[in-house]
């Protein structure tokens, strides 16, 4: 039986994902696009991000890939309203900047729609998000990639409690709240973001009833 522990998936993983790839989209604000160039009130570039971009064109241009690159620079209609046009829905893989409005390093929902958008089509491949995380509490490119995971997934049926049940808890927690003032808080910061979402995923609405066990849990 094999050992899933030792097994490579690195090859399978190349072969299935990276080796189809033929057409590259690279959608971002600070990279100069054709017809920025073209332009005759071109609009200035920074020379770092367009040494970035000869970096992105030359892997793609490499013998290794030969890949065909487009760059949009977001400013399109249907980009700015979280959709695409029809010609990015064929392209094999997706560079995206999720900063998107710039030196916005806040929750980008110009990028999480067009991600959204995206996964609704059967016939995309990849979608590679460019980011320098969020500034501030947050701080971190992995809280980028659970704001990601979150949006993706199905309003959860724990979400949707009746008035009878949300009093309840309510009522419940103000009586807590008596003993422990920080409790709702520390309940929230107990479970991660991640966490949950297995969680959600592997019971479903048992989370509300709660009739389930889990050892982590306990």
């Amino acid at each position: 039986m094999l050992d899933n522990s030792t097994f490579d998936y690195k090859p399978h993983l190349k072969s299935a994902y990276i080796d189809p790839i033929r057409t590259v989209t690279v959608i971002d604000d600070e990279y100069p696009t054709i017809d920025d160039l073209i332009s005759p009130t071109k609009d200035s570039f920074s020379q770092d991000n367009i040494s970035r971009l000869k970096d992105i064109i030359d892997i793609s241009r490499s013998e290794e890939y030969n890949w065909l690159l487009d760059v949009y620079n977001g400013k399109e209609k249907k980009i700015q309203e979280g959709t695409v046009s029809n010609r990015l829905y064929h392209s094999d893989l997706l560079i995206l900047d999720y900063h998107l409005d710039g030196e916005d390093s806040g929750y980008c929902k110009k990028s999480i729609d067009i991600i959204k958008n995206l996964s609704e089509n059967r016939h995309f491949n990849i979608v590679a998000v460019h980011t320098k995380g969020y500034d501030g509490q947050k701080g971190s490119v992995n809280e980028v990639l659970i704001d990601i995971i979150t949006s993706l997934q199905e309003r959860p049926a724990i979400s949707i409690l009746n008035d009878k049940i949300k009093s309840r808890i309510d009522d419940a927690l103000d009586e807590w709240e008596i003993e422990d003032p920080s409790i709702r808080e520390d309940l929230i910061n107990s479970v991660s973001t991640l966490d949950l979402l297995f969680l959600i995923n592997k019971f479903g609405s048992n989370l509300s009833s709660g009739c389930f066990d889990y050892e982590v849990l306990d």
